[in-house]
């Protein structure tokens, strides 16, 4: 066997940059599907969730929903996550009674 053909045996080709470059890209693939799960299990999260709606209350936000987002992380692949939706809070007003506050003068 020749020394060529052990390191294609070894490497799966015969050059080591094309090896290296298989072996970057696993890695780097592994490691963007854990920031992806990662980053679901925190926005999916109750205390993270409750975290928001009490900071988002005092910006007069409230929780709508969860939506299915894309993201784009440092090597331009796009992943899809779950994240939480705050709209802006319609005003509490106190509605007016039929009298429109007056006060009524019954006579028995």
């Amino acid at each position: 066997m020749a020394v060529a053909d052990t390191i294609i045996e070894v490497f799966g080709t015969d050059s080591f940059a094309d090896y290296e470059q298989r072996v970057y890209e696993c890695y780097q693939k592994q490691a963007e599907r854990e920031i992806v799960t990662t980053l679901n299990r925190l926005l999916t999260s109750i205390p993270f969730l409750q975290y928001l709606k009490a900071w988002c209350g005092k910006c007069a936000l409230r929780f709508h929903e969860y939506r299915t987002i894309s993201i784009r992380l440092k090597s331009g692949q796009s992943y899809e996550i779950r994240s939480p939706v705050f709209l802006k809070a319609k005003p509490k007003k106190k509605e007016a009674g039929p009298l429109d506050g007056k006060k009524a003068d019954y006579a028995i």
